[in-house]
């Protein structure tokens, strides 16, 4: 976790992370996760509808339901159920096939599918800066 939290950190696809962040500011990593990681790309923000649930998202951009049934059952119990294994595989798979369709790269090109989700990202932060605190190229 600590290493994905690094500056080097490899690009990570997630939606809503700010969920996931007060969780792990619960738990024991709470000192590495103080803030998004700095190679996020958090789809809610991409969509730019940041009221959608991921659900919605992928009705929207895949055209299919996404069951999110599992999401609310116990995840602390181990070993996890098989059922909580399938959502959890499913939840991190279309959040690359939804990143795949925002951003119109196919899954089967991930090196320029990852370079599209940091610029788009790069440039979403750029919009919400404030006029005074962006760069200039005087």
């Amino acid at each position: 976790l600590k290493m994905l939290f690094a500056p080097d950190a490899p690009l990570l696809v997630g939606f809503s992370f700010k969920n996931d962040l007060r969780e792990l500011g619960r738990s024991t990593w709470a000192d590495h996760c103080r803030r998004p990681p700095p190679n996020l790309c958090d789809l809610q923000t991409l969509s730019g509808k940041s009221t959608d649930g991921l659900a919605r998202l992928v009705e929207r951009t895949m055209h299919q339901p996404l069951c999110k049934v599992e999401q609310r059952s116990y995840w602390l119990r181990r070993p996890l159920r098989a059922a909580q294994r399938h959502y959890a595989a499913l939840d991190a798979f279309v959040l690359l096939q939804v990143g795949s369709k925002l951003v119109d790269v196919p899954l089967s090109d991930p090196k320029h599918l990852a370079e599209r989700l940091r610029a788009e990202m790069t440039a979403q932060v750029a919009q919400r800066a404030p006029a005074g605190s962006r760069s200039s190229n005087r």
